[in-house]
């Protein structure tokens, strides 16, 4: 059991969340502290619960975000999250507050970059982060603003054995304690742990026999392998240090040693400080001798500086062997009778006249595996002048070990390094690498790999970078273009502006109010499904996936069942003993779990789940759970991508094409075809799909989901169990991120939760771990668009157009989207084609502007691409082309921007920079919203004391709805009594179809459920309103007259309904517009977004705060489409990216550095809830502006190559599609 479970289902503090299992996304950071073996001092560290074995936690105490403050009593941090809206769904927020606690407690630099790369380990897929950067630099900054990292009174160390759940854990005190137990544990798969931080990465990579071990030896307290040597020429740390002491250490010798600067630097770039303040550097040496495709930084490092690892036996003999030595010799360390383990290793110090230099390049800024890294140490003569009298360069993810260049170093040993020199060294290089790069160790990788001409071309550059540095350290004056080659921009402290108008009139709605409960989220007692408190003999599920697409034959759950904890394997065997339905249709098109008798509809498909009385407990025996297929069933060849959909005839219409406007000829028309392809996106909700299922106890069932649509939810479950409504309850206090990912895909975990609360009559939870979450569930669709437009080339009007989308719908057609539209451009006509590839994949369905979104970024490659063709600038091609109604956000766009200012900024940038790049993007949306096909009902109930209760339909995901109903519900009361403040209503909660009828109401996504439900509320409130104009007078207090109209027998209990007419006239149009304005290393294909500007029609903003928080969340999310997110998959359609390792969501160092929202006046309130335009959406659509911004510097650099500028790049553009576009090699 780890201590996040534990904390959560055993000692009552929820606070701690679970977002991904793996140490990935920061939901579970809480502060250890427990006196040190050496100082007897309290050291605070930080780390993830969700990797922490409890076994560890001897002798520790644990902070979590509920002991640093309270919603009575919150601390700094706290108040500051919720001043600054620093929180949306809020299940990140207990994790962010304790990273700034931690860096605090700690004793971390208060300067504002410092603070904003304490959350280098937490990821947010709500805020944009620019909010939480601004509460956490506002908290650190005040005075009281303290973390108090306490007294350890008893910092006495004891040797124990703990046992349970079949694992035995040794905590070791001394050496004398660790070789016996590594004799005793020889034939048992076991572990040396500091921090067992491994686990969230080494299932990412082949199984090896250690991998889930029945043995743990702790060493984290073994004050030899803890010990620390500075000399004059070296510095010797044992094997049990962590890696922040690694950095502290190396730190403090860069006085004697100034280039290991550079260590640090790197150093700080592994991993986060969660993972650096309790994992070891061994730790992290013997991931990479266990699973050699990892590529490990410190082993890159270690390599660069000549390290020496020292190995131990029993007796005390020493073995020393060098990192490469160590990786690649199978007897080390060696077993056996006298089994050694690592007990220190030796830095030596760069000596005088050396230059030192590495490299981590990343498909993220931070908490990333490398794509490729390197390390250079150049030894030069001691005359001053650059000549290399040895050298030493590293490479990592060339071969399974880190790779020195012999060859290359042999041929520069003894020359000097100028410019000519590095560019023909840099041809030897790029032979050596050439002949050494390795792909997998294994066939089918379950990790990703970099693509081998990348990677070349790479350690090439990066080469040629070192070299220029080096030869620039030695006094060498570089030219203009070395210059740009060797220069390493830094990111500066990230700004922000957000400007709104106020109307007084409607107070509070249109205030940028604090958003409700947020100091609930800041101090961890906001409550999410599974938080709910756990009742007796609650079992935990796992569930067991599909491993092919073809009939399950049999399920072999013998060794699951001799698991210690583990209870029942449920399956569709079970389903039928229950005389319950396994379909899940109309809802969601899959089966509960698979059956005998279909083959399945995609690997990761449900087949069964295991109970148990933890959730350590159910993951082990799901793992011990063994599925047989008829293998006369499986597919030879699944249909995964659209062209094997194409081939096999499985392409569906949801309707036939669309025409927008009249063909009309016309003379000297020029047309251009081109194509665009992406992989997807997943939702990445920080809560995963989470059910707590019960039986009533009168034959009914209750079932807490984090479901967007409980009508939805209850009505399939009244169908899977033959139950009349009344009997099936579901409800829901709030959920934790959804996106659309649970307007549909709740449906699988929540049916199979309740299938097994019913079979055995216990109450059931199940909250999915990110990779399962990944592999079983769909997303946004890839998809493939083909196009053909005809255009004027003098004046850049498009005449006509065609597009052609075909859409990976997955298995069913069911989460379909319109993919193509021509967004805010007024073209004269258009055919818009879009069709469902049918796959062998989970359903894809809704995501953020589902469709819209899609279509704009087609769109806009479209008008891109005309532009170039044409030899005019997009911006050009777009003011031809504008739609009437984007003409005004155009402007203003581009006024926001100085884009013409910036424009010519950034062609004098790239003129001066041959490789650094400069590109500048702006970009438009009109997005459609008929809110008159949302339905939402609120009841309002004022209690004798005078205060009120409200409950309405929609559900909180993070939109700030709760917010805006009290906002709405204040100003019709006070229109009652203008006394009436606020803090008198309480929301009930948690929202559940046991109080009201939910049929008819809309569930809670197409970003109008927040105006509807304010509709609702204001049809109540004018209902209330009437009921008590008789006792009502001016100055009146509101205890007054809720008092006499008691006494008269007035009704004080109203339901309102949405009321929006059903016509036309309630559509109403959004046009706003963005620019994005970046810069790119063409050598390396990183990524710097310098700025977004935004503006945006909200309307007449119901919270400005709460409108602002969710435009930035979508420009952001849709940065991370355009630059970092994609699905990568196995040739029978697993997913490879299945989890935080390898699918990455942009990080607080990925945002602009500048962010800008401006909110346009409202100057025709005539949209039908209060003049009010939806936020939680259509920005998507702005938010592509950071793809198409980087296709343009990509395009500078091509022009200097003599490119074209006209050329095709998928989204999307990560660094290896960058470099690759660019044409550039090492500079020459």
């Amino acid at each position: 059991m780890n201590l996040a479970e534990y904390m959560r289902y055993h000692a009552g503090l929820p606070g701690t969340k679970i977002g991904c299992g793996e140490g990935g996304c920061g939901a579970c950071t809480v502060l250890l502290r427990r006196g040190d073996l050496l100082s007897l001092k309290a050291a605070p560290v930080l780390c993830n619960a969700c990797l922490r074995p409890l076994h560890s936690m001897n002798g520790y105490e644990v902070t979590t975000v509920e002991e640093v403050g309270t919603p009575d009593k919150p601390h700094a941090i706290q108040s500051a999250i919720a001043k600054h809206s620093a929180s949306q769904c809020g299940m990140c927020t207990p994790g962010m507050v304790m990273a700034l606690y931690g860096h605090l407690a700690k004793g971390g630099s208060r300067e504002p970059q410092a603070i904003e790369g304490c959350i280098q380990g937490n990821l947010c897929r709500c805020t944009g982060y620019r909010p939480i950067h601004d509460a956490m630099k506002d908290a650190a900054s005040r005075p009281d603003c303290t973390a108090n990292v306490g007294e350890i009174k008893d910092a006495k160390l004891q040797s124990s054995v703990l046992s349970r759940d079949g694992q035995l854990w040794l905590n070791c005190t001394a050496l004398a304690d660790v070789f016996p137990a590594l004799t005793y544990a020889a034939a048992l798969p076991h572990r040396l742990v500091v921090g067992n931080t491994s686990t969230g990465v080494i299932k990412y990579y082949s199984p090896h026999p250690n991998d889930h071990p029945t043995v743990f030896i702790n060493v984290q307290n073994v004050g030899e392998m803890k010990a620390i040597e500075h000399s004059a020429k070296s510095l010797t740390l044992g094997a049990a240090c962590t890696l922040s002491t690694m950095i502290e250490e190396i730190d403090k010798a860069t006085v004697a040693a100034p280039q290991l600067a550079a260590i640090v630097r790197h150093l700080k770039l592994v991993a986060h400080p969660q993972v650096r303040d309790v994992g070891s550097w061994a730790g992290n040496v013997m991931i990479a001798k266990t699973h050699p495709n990892f590529p490990s930084d410190v082993c890159l490092l270690l390599t660069t500086l000549g390290a020496e690892l020292k190995l131990m036996d029993e007796d005390r003999k020493i073995q020393s062997v060098d990192i490469v030595t160590f990786l690649t010799d199978a007897t080390l360390p060696r077993g056996g009778a006298k089994p050694q383990i690592i007990h220190s290793v030796t830095i030596p110090f760069p000596g005088a006249n050396t230059y030192l230099d590495t490299f981590k390049i990343m498909r993220r800024h931070m908490n990333t595996h490398a794509e490729l890294n390197a390390g250079f140490l150049f030894q030069f003569a001691a005359d001053g002048g650059v000549g290399v009298s040895d050298v030493r360069m590293v490479f990592g993810n060339v071969e399974h070990k880190p790779f020195i260049a012999d060859g290359t170093i042999k041929a520069l040993r003894g020359q000097a390094l100028t410019s000519d020199t590095i560019q023909s060294i840099g041809m030897v290089l790029r032979a050596e690498i050439e002949a050494h790069i390795q792909g997998p160790s294994v066939p089918e990788p379950p990790f990703l790999v970099v693509d081998k001409e990348y990677r070349v071309n790479l350690a090439c550059n990066l080469f040629a970078k070192a070299a220029l540095r080096g030869r620039q350290a030695r006094g060498a004056v570089l030219t203009p273009e070395e210059l740009s080659a060797a220069t390493a921009p830094e990111r500066m402290e990230s700004t922000g502006d957000q400007k709104f108008t106020v109307d007084p009139a409607t107070a509070p709605i249109g205030q940028p109010l604090e958003k409700f409960q947020a100091l609930d989220q800041a101090c961890g007692t906001a409550q999410y499904v599974a938080d709910e408190p756990i009742r007796p003999r609650t079992l935990f599920g796992v569930p067991v996936l599909a491993e092919k697409v073809a009939v399950v034959k049999c399920i072999d759950v013998v060794e699951c069942m001799e698991v210690a904890g583990v209870t029942n394997f449920i399956s569709a065997a079970d389903v039928k003993e229950l005389g319950a339905e396994n379909d899940l249709k109309p809802t969601c098109p899959t089966k509960i779990f698979a059956d005998t008798t279909e083959p399945t509809k995609h690997v990761a498909q449900f087949v069964g789940m295991v109970l148990a009385d933890t959730l350590e407990a159910a993951r082990c025996g799901a793992r011990l759970v063994h599925v047989e297929y008829a293998e006369d069933t499986q597919q030879a060849e699944p249909v995964v991508k659209v062209a094997d959909a194409v081939k096999r005839g499985k392409v569906q219409e949801r309707h036939g094409p669309l025409s927008v406007g009249k063909a009309r000829g016309a003379a000297d028309l020029t047309t251009v075809e081109g194509k665009l392809s992406s992989a997807g996106q997943k939702h990445f909700y920080l809560e995963t799909q989470t059910t707590y299922a019960y039986p009533d106890g009168m034959g009914g069932l209750v079932v807490n989901s984090s479901c967007q649509t409980l009508d939805w939810a209850q009505t399939m479950l009244c169908k899977v169990f033959h139950l009349p409504k009344s009997k099936v309850t579901v409800q829901n206090q709030r959920i934790g991120g959804a996106y659309g990912g649970k307007a549909m895909l709740f449906a699988p975990v929540c049916a199979a939760t309740a299938v097994a609360a019913m079979r055995t009559k216990r109450p059931v939870m199940v909250q999915l771990d990110r990779t399962p979450d990944f592999r079983s569930l769909g997303a946004r669709a890839p998809f493939e668009a083909s196009w053909s437009c005809s255009y004027d080339v003098s004046s850049g009007k498009i005449s006509s157009l065609k597009q052609d989308i075909l859409q990976n719908v997955g298995f069913d057609m069911l989460g379909f989207s319109q993919a193509s539209s021509v967004n805010c451009y007024d073209i004269p006509h258009a055919q818009l084609h879009c069709k469902g590839a049918v796959t062998d994949l989970p359903c894809n369905t809704w995501m953020r502007a589902p469709g819209d979104f899609e279509g704009a970024i087609i769109m806009e490659a479209i008008m891109e691409q005309v532009a170039r063709a044409a030899q005019k600038e997009p911006w050009q091609l777009q003011e031809a082309n504008l739609a009437p109604g984007m003409v005004k956000a155009g402007q203003r766009g581009k006024a926001k921007s100085n884009f013409d200012m910036a424009s010519a900024a950034t062609k004098a940038f790239n003129e001066a920079n041959r490789y650094r790049k400069r590109g500048i993007y702006c970009m438009g949306s009109r997005y459609k919203l008929p809110p008159a096909q949302w339905t939402e009902r609120c009841y309002l109930r004022i209690n004798t004391d005078g205060s009120v209760v409200l409950e309405h339909s929609g559900l909180e995901v993070g939109q700030g709805m709760d917010t805006k109903a009290l906002q709405a519900l204040t100003m019709e009361l006070k229109k009652i009594a203008t006394d009436f403040t606020m803090d008198k209503i309480s929301i009930r909660m948690p929202k559940s179809t046991a109080d009201f009828s939910w049929a008819g109401i809309t569930g809670t996504y197409g970003s109008c459920t927040s105006e509807t439900v304010v509709s609702a509320i204001l049809d109540a409130g004018g209902k209330l309103q009437k009921e008590l104009a008789p006792y009502t007078t001016s100055g009146k207090p509101w205890a007054q007259v809720v008092s006499d109209a008691l006494k008269a027998g007035a009704t004080l209990y109203q339901e309102g309904k949405t009321s929006v007419a059903k016509e036309p006239l309630s559509d109403y149009d959004l046009f706003s517009a963005g620019c994005a304005q970046v810069e790119i290393d063409v050598l390396t294909g990183e990524t710097q977004v310098r700025s977004f500007d935004v503006v945006y029609d909200c309307g007449k903003s119901l919270n400005p705060a709460v409108d602002i928080g969710q435009i930035e969340g979508c420009v952001i999310q849709a940065l991370g489409f355009g630059l970092l997110e994609e699905e990568s998959r196995r040739p029978d359609g697993g997913l490879i990216n299945c989890g935080t390792w390898e699918y990455k969501v942009p990080s607080g160092q990925d945002i602009p550095v500048r962010f800008t929202v401006e909110l346009l006046p409202c100057e025709d309130p005539t949209a039908p809830v209060m003049g009010s335009k939806a936020s939680g959406e259509p920005a998507m659509l702005l938010g592509g502006a950071t793809f198409f911004a980087v296709k343009d510097a990509i395009g500078y650099a091509r022009a200097d190559m003599g490119l074209s500028r006209e050329f095709r790049l998928d989204p999307p553009a990560s660094p290896d599609r960058i470099q690759a576009a660019c044409g550039t090699k090492m500079p020459s």
